[in-house]
């Protein structure tokens, strides 16, 4: 007789059982230190810790990261159902990155073949119906649905070539036979459109052995700021005063060199009215570097009383070592103008057109051309563009061509209802001719006389039907026409 004692446990027991398949798992989770958050010195690697748990009623083995350049961890040989294990993690990396990466386990499992089959739509403004698919096994069929009008490729994402084309309103069906990731996008007339970045993939798990299903990683996030062991530098500038016209540019060099014991990394000049010939450079211990760096007083000069004045402007220069300003003085010589003239009788755009002809190369005489267009002219022209207007462009004459088949696609029916309708009349009309033909040779064979009011009638009857079709074809051909218009 069992006891009150064995039939809780066997309740909870069956009860178990019975809910186990409806409690979530996640496979691996990173319990802490899931995002690693870290300002690393150059060439010094960096070590923390991570807690992973296994939340599956089943071991994985030999967890790790996947393959990166960034950070390593010893494998795991096998994190048994419910463990958390803590590992050291190295951080090697000498970039700044924000980047998220797998960690992942391994299982036996002996799935077996379950010849299913995944089906994926395809659609211009929709996309695809799934892009990824985890958890497909070998045997397995992908259908790709194309349901536009025209013809779509099917890309290898790795391989860069052509998978396979799917005619409009057709599909493609393919069996993966082989474990394998297989990652692709999808184009129209040469256009990526699906997904709009990246790359989709699907993962093809073997139906047994040790497997690693995408839905069971981990990921970390990997967030690194990179500083650099301090140096110090020296500036060498021969000349720091200049006198200069408002429309002037002058030219000079200054010379950096890293005084210190460590490189000097990503030095930065800037200031509001210099240009440089270099910038965002390295320096060895005790290598120098000359800069060349150009003045240009455009944006600073607007009227005359911002002449005959001295000017104190700084370059600051930046990186692994303190800030260091240099200042120069720049005395700007009395101008007399307006937008209209200057003091020579000379107007401003005259000045600057002058200007340009001794300095053709100046920011200020190469302006930058957006978009122009020349009706009827074949001269060649640069246009800039955002990705955003590119995309609208193409989106604009996909749209356009797809309104154009559909209204061809409408025109033909049209055409061919008219024409159809045309071979009735004319059948008809030969039918009438046949009836009465048959009637005539009647009347003859009976030896009886058709009188002309006869024939005349008939004859009207057939003129009217004649005529009745005809304009009836006329007006439909007058309404498809206003219609293309």
């Amino acid at each position: 007789m069992v006891g009150k004692k064995d039939s809780c446990k066997l309740f909870l027991f069956i009860f178990s059982i019975i809910l186990m398949p409806f409690v979530a798992s996640n496979g691996l989770l990173i319990v802490e230190g899931e995002i690693i958050n870290i300002s690393k010195t150059f060439d010094q690697d960096y070590y923390t810790n991570i807690t992973i748990r296994n939340s599956e009623p089943f071991d994985f083995h030999n967890v790790s990261f996947e393959i990166n350049p960034h950070i390593y961890m010893d494998k795991i040989p096998t994190l048994l159902s419910g463990e958390n294990k803590t590992v050291q993690v190295k951080i090697v990396t000498n970039d700044i990155i924000d980047l998220q990466i797998k960690l992942r386990g391994f299982y036996e499992t002996t799935i077996g073949m379950l010849n299913d089959t995944h089906e994926v739509t395809i659609d211009y403004s929709e996309g695809l119906s799934q892009c990824n698919i985890p958890d497909a096994v070998i045997g397995d069929k992908i259908k790709w649905i194309n349901q536009e009008s025209y013809e779509v490729k099917i890309r290898n994402a790795d391989t860069l070539e052509d998978f396979t084309t799917i005619s409009g309103d057709d599909s493609f069906e393919y069996k993966f036979e082989t474990p394998q990731v297989f990652s692709y996008w999808v184009l129209r007339s040469g256009i990526k459109f699906a997904p709009p970045n990246g790359f989709c993939e699907i993962n093809i798990l073997p139906d047994s052995g040790f497997v690693n299903n995408p839905l069971y990683d981990a990921q970390i996030n990997l967030i690194t700021d990179i500083v650099y062991e301090p140096t110090t530098i020296a500036v060498t500038i021969p000349t720091r005063n200049y006198n200069m016209d408002f429309i002037d540019e002058q030219d000079g060099i200054l010379t950096i060199k890293n005084t210190g014991s460590n490189p000097a990394k990503n030095i930065n000049l800037d200031g509001d009215i210099f240009s440089f010939s270099a910038n965002n450079f390295h320096l060895e211990p005790g290598i120098s570097k000359n800069v060349g760096y150009t003045i240009n007083l455009f944006n600073l000069i607007s009227s005359s009383n911002d002449t005959n004045k001295t000017y104190s402007k700084k370059i600051k220069i930046n990186g692994n070592f303190n800030e260091v300003e240099e200042e120069f003085q720049i005395f700007i010589n009395y101008a007399q103008f307006s937008f209209n003239e200057s003091e020579d009788g000379r107007s401003l755009i005259d000045i600057i057109m002058n200007f340009c002809i001794d300095n053709p190369t100046s920011d200020v005489c190469v302006p930058q051309i957006i978009y122009k267009y020349i009706e009827n002219d074949s001269f060649e022209f640069n246009a800039t563009m955002t990705q955003e207007q590119f995309w609208g462009m193409v989106d604009e004459s996909f749209k356009f061509y797809d309104e154009q088949r559909e209204q061809n696609k409408i025109d033909r029916e049209k055409d061919d209802a008219l024409n159809q309708t045309l071979t009735d009349f004319l059948n008809k009309d030969n039918e009438t001719r046949n009836e009465i033909v048959e009637i005539k040779d009647k009347l003859n064979k009976d030896g009886t006389k058709v009188d002309i009011i006869s024939w005349v009638l008939i004859t009207l009857v057939l003129l009217a039907l004649g005529c009745t079709g005809f304009y009836i074809l006329y007006r439909n051909k007058q309404q498809s026409d206003f219609e293309k218009l």
